[in-house]
């Protein structure tokens, strides 16, 4: 029999988290309460004065012949060999309209026709020139600055490039304690807790991918997996979210199972076994970046979401490629809803064609065809509700209509 997780998965049942903030300890009730001024004492206020510093005097300008003038110009890119680390910080942007115009007479020089196309080493790229695309997505938005239109090409094939990096290895062999199914179930606490907190779905996974990187560098017991699991959406969601969770409302989701220096703990030891990169190749973002290009509508998306997570808890998608798991994720739904198809499009913006990871399509279509586990039902139940259009109640296809 396989192992369970510890007290709140199966042996106990999870207690009620739609709202943890209510019940649990706020940090600031722990604290101790400063003490208010006292009114008696009164302070004079000293005046201190300063002298300012004299100001010399100007010297008379001297008008020079123009035939003597020399005119020393600027160099157009200035070389730093040190990496700038700081960024803006989530300044406003000052950009009036001149700015905008110039914005969007250099960006226009960016989408010429193969402008576009940059080769980088470790990416799967189409054998041969891209085709032109039907729709491009880039050029529509070239005049809006905040959609990043000029870099978003060159972001995701960066992406792709990177994927060879946080690649995670066949690690379920080396876990003597830990089983395919104790994994699933895990990865479908993490998906009632993003549910719980209405964390981001880049958060979950994130956090997935944290967990998968831990498990398959280092042994761990069957009673640490559950607070693993926390932990790493607990990083997760400080490194996505605007306003993370606290550790005492996971604290209060595990029951009360784990205290707070050990979460504390395991939070060090993950970061130092993920060698403190978070930046992962996400299928999910590659999924809305494709979507986007090729113009899908909301529902059909949704299809694809649903595909996506489900096979989070599938331990044989864990060495694939991320690119191609979105790309097959939402080719999957375009069969299944037969609304769409792999165009020009996505080929030129994904740089796969269908034979390019329509393996990783099989093995998404059995995920599906597995009979659902009693205990592997919150990302179905999720996804059977209106308000994400009852996506898992969409009737599959075989294998031979793919």
């Amino acid at each position: 029999m396989l192992p369970p997780l510890p007290k709140s998965r199966l042996t106990l049942p999870l207690k009620a988290i739609a709202a943890p903030a209510a019940n649990a300890k706020s940090v600031l009730q722990s604290g101790t309460r400063l003490k208010p001024l006292s009114t008696n004492v009164s302070v004079k206020p000293r005046v201190v004065t300063r002298q300012s510093p004299p100001v010399p005097a100007k010297k008379p300008m001297t008008a020079h012949p123009a035939s003597k003038c020399k005119v020393t110009a600027k160099p157009k890119q200035m070389v730093c060999t040190v990496p700038n680390t700081r960024r803006s910080c989530g300044r406003r942007s000052t950009l009036d309209s001149t700015d905008s115009s110039l914005y969007v007479s250099a960006s226009s020089e960016l989408f010429e026709e193969g402008s576009l196309e940059i080769s980088s080493p470790g990416v799967n790229f189409v054998k041969g020139p891209l085709p032109k695309p039907d729709i491009n997505i880039d050029e529509e938005y070239a005049s809006d600055p905040f959609q990043c239109a000029a870099y978003a090409y060159e972001i995701f094939e960066y992406l792709k490039s990177r994927e060879g990096h946080f690649k995670i290895r066949d690690y379920i062999e080396d876990q003597p304690c830990i089983s395919q199914l104790a994994r699933s179930i895990l990865v479908d606490w993490m998906v009632e807790i993003q549910e719980s907190f209405e964390l981001n779905h880049e958060t979950l996974y994130l956090a997935v991918k944290l967990v998968d990187t831990y498990l398959s560098r280092i042994r761990v017991s069957k009673d640490s997996l559950q607070l693993i699991g926390a932990t790493a959406v607990l990083i997760a969601a400080k490194y996505d979210e605007r306003i993370p969770p606290s550790i005492e409302d996971f604290l209060y989701i595990c029951d009360g199972s784990y205290k707070r220096k050990e979460v504390t703990k395991m939070e060090v030891n993950i970061l130092r076994v993920a060698e403190f990169q978070l930046g992962f190749p996400l299928s999910y973002r590659f999924l809305r970046r494709y979507a986007r290009c090729a113009k899908v509508q909301m529902p059909l998306l949704t299809l694809a979401r649903f595909i996506l997570e489900y096979t989070l808890m599938d331990y044989s998608t864990v060495c694939f490629s991320d690119s191609k798991m979105g790309a097959a994720a939402l080719y999957l739904a375009f069969k299944m809803k037969k609304e769409h198809e792999w165009d020009n499009t996505l080929i030129y913006f994904s740089g796969y064609r269908v034979k390019d990871f329509i393996d990783v399509v099989y093995v998404l279509n059995n995920s599906l065809h597995q009979k659902p586990k009693q205990m592997l039902n919150t990302i179905r139940n999720k996804y059977s509700h209106k308000v994400f259009y009852e996506v898992a109640k969409i009737p599959l296809v075989s294998n031979q209509n793919l």
